[in-house]
């Protein structure tokens, strides 16, 4: 409008940066998710997609997904994963879904839970 000064906004983001999207044709959920490394400055980028129409379970849509992304290296040995909480803002999921898709990935000893604190990816070891 005429004569109104303009106004400029700004947002402070916290480490967990999310833009989501739903696709009505096939009612699939995509989010990414930012995590700013606070050492090394580095941001890891994971986008998260959940078909729930698909046949496979989200949680193990979920693993799957956060097992890339470990393997990948876009989530180093030490890097703590996004929280349930967070993750069920994002995603939509419930926490019992993404608490089986980290105990998938804790038996597979990509990742150790710590009570209280979260889930974070496990140091790699060479096999012998």
């Amino acid at each position: 409008m005429p004569g109104l000064p303009e106004v400029q906004l700004t947002a402070i983001v916290p480490s967990w940066s999310v833009t989501s999207m739903a696709s009505i044709r096939s009612h699939a959920l995509a989010c990414d998710v930012s995590h700013g490394q606070a050492i090394a400055g580095h941001a890891a980028q994971v986008r998260i997609k959940i078909d729930h129409d698909a046949a496979e379970f989200p949680f193990v849509q979920l693993a799957h997904q956060l097992r890339d992304a470990i393997t990948s290296g876009e989530f180093p040995p030490g890097r703590k994963l996004p929280s349930i909480d967070d993750i069920v803002k994002d995603t939509g999921l419930s926490p019992m879904t993404i608490r089986r898709a980290f105990k998938m990935l804790s038996d597979e000893g990509l990742v150790r839970i710590v009570p209280g604190r979260g889930t974070f990816v496990a140091d790699r070891r060479p096999s012998t």
